[in-house]
């Protein structure tokens, strides 16, 4: 009897193509509405969040500021700030003193030096005194032992510490001497730079006028290089003379170097006399030195005049010429 009912239940016709499609689409929406109610959950919380965050900030600005209007009055009173350093740079100590008179100025210099360097390391005297102590050795170490042996260090004021420094140690009569020295300095041998080392080191330590020190610097020079300067214009100061100077020095170093790398011509316009020469009877004969210059500015050898060579010098005796 049931397989002749089933046999008789109607068959139903299967779905047709757009039916599934519309099923798959249905489906899809339902999913991406689901998705789309996540999202604005999220974006809800997310935007009470960030309303809350801004309360917070906002309580916050204002706490800042209340602490800000107490404070303004406790730092008006504690004065000024600290005053910021730039980076410092680095420097090199200064070699040990052991109490050598000549070295005391040059070791506080380079100790004055170390000091504008590191501004941030060495604010107080205190320290200042303890970084030249640092740096002391033999009978300077046993004065500084004396020295502070009844008195505290950290209490030292650095410009009096100093002062004692420079009456035990530095050269009692160091202006005097280097007014006599500068007196007495000449160039010699040296070059024209060498001399102005010495000669500006000097100067340093005397009050003396610029015309002073000119007339000082130019007695000191070689005779030869006075020479060559007064055929020249006068400068007009110090600094315009040691200029001129180390400028013709050096143009004259330069020929002396020439002479003797370059081999010697022997031409009609130079001859070299076997016997005196006119021209050296009651006055010196011309120094290597000076022939070299007035063969090098074309001048007679005889005169000292320019346009003739010693040949052809109406100075010099005919007789002797023609020979």
């Amino acid at each position: 009897m049931i397989p002749v009912l089933l046999s008789l239940r109607p068959r139903l016709p299967p779905p047709s193509p757009v039916c599934l499609r519309n099923a798959t689409l249905q489906q899809a929406f339902t999913h991406h509405g689901d998705v789309l109610g996540q999202h604005e959950r999220t974006i809800r919380n997310l935007l009470e969040q960030n309303q809350s965050l801004a309360q917070q900030v906002s309580q916050l600005s204002n706490q800042v500021t209340t602490l800000l209007t107490h404070l303004s009055p406790a730092a008006a009173a504690a004065g000024p700030a600290a005053p910021l350093y730039p980076p410092e740079s680095r420097s090199t100590d200064p070699e040990p003193f052991a109490g050598q008179p000549d070295l005391c100025r040059g070791f506080l210099f380079q100790c004055r030096s170390v000091f504008q360097q590191r501004p941030a390391r060495f604010p107080t005297d205190a320290s200042k005194t303890r970084y030249v102590c640092g740096l002391l050795r033999g009978r300077a170490l046993q004065w500084a032992e004396a020295r502070f042996s009844n008195s505290a260090l950290d209490t030292t004021d650095f410009e009096a510490f100093i002062n004692e420094f420079k009456l035990v140690f530095s050269h009692p009569h160091y202006r005097a001497d280097a007014a006599s020295r500068l007196l007495d300095i000449t160039q010699g041998s040296r070059t024209v730079a060498d001399y102005t080392v010495e000669f500006w080191t000097l100067a340093a330590e005397v009050d003396w006028s610029d015309s002073a020190l000119k007339a000082v610097f130019s007695k000191g020079l070689r005779d030869s290089l006075k020479d060559e300067l007064a055929s020249r214009d006068e400068p007009s100061d110090l600094k315009a003379l040691v200029t001129l100077a180390n400028r013709v020095d050096n143009r004259l170093q330069e020929r002396r170097r020439q002479a003797r790398h370059s081999p010697v011509r022997s031409t009609a316009r130079f001859p070299s006399p076997t016997a005196e020469e006119p021209m050296q009877i009651g006055r010196a004969r011309l120094t290597a030195e000076e022939r070299i210059r007035r063969r090098a500015a074309g001048e007679c050898f005889y005169c000292g005049r320019r346009g003739h060579f010693v040949a052809a010098c109406p100075a010099r005796p005919k007789e002797r010429a023609q020979q």
